[in-house]
């Protein structure tokens, strides 16, 4: 999480019972009973390595960086590429972390998603030619 956001505000969906698109660990809790973190968490699996609150299709296509969530896998490839490295300016911390960070997950063959509605379902993967490479 960076310093330009607050919150959490979670969308009115979040509040529903878990299994849906949110909150598939936990069938039967609902957001009074579980982290806020699962909205991001939830949505990580063998496929999605990374995850954030709005993609931007701006520049190229990534995961804005105002709050990422990964894994293991995610991280250890964030850490190899320099993608989490300390950045000089707010310019390298967009290019790193935002633009960077998304195009070293979909370059090992994993995608990305975030809480927008608008693209759940989106196999950001299968865009050609590929919107995400640098």
């Amino acid at each position: 999480m960076n310093s330009s956001i607050r919150g959490p505000f979670l969308p009115s969906y979040f509040s529903q019972p878990t299994g849906n698109r949110l909150g598939t660990d936990s069938l039967s809790q609902t957001t009074s009973s579980r982290p806020w973190t699962t909205a991001f968490t939830d949505l990580i699996n063998d496929h999605v390595k990374l995850v954030g609150t709005t993609i931007s299709c701006e520049a190229r296509i990534h995961v804005q960086s105002m709050l990422l969530a990964t894994d293991q896998v995610g991280i250890n490839l964030l850490r190899e590429s320099g993608a989490l490295d300390c950045a000089k300016d707010r310019d390298e911390a967009i290019e790193k972390y935002e633009l960077g960070a998304s195009a070293i997950i979909m370059a090992n063959g994993y995608s990305f998603d975030c809480l927008m509605l608008r693209y759940e379902g989106v196999d950001w993967l299968s865009l050609d030619p590929p919107e995400w490479s640098l």
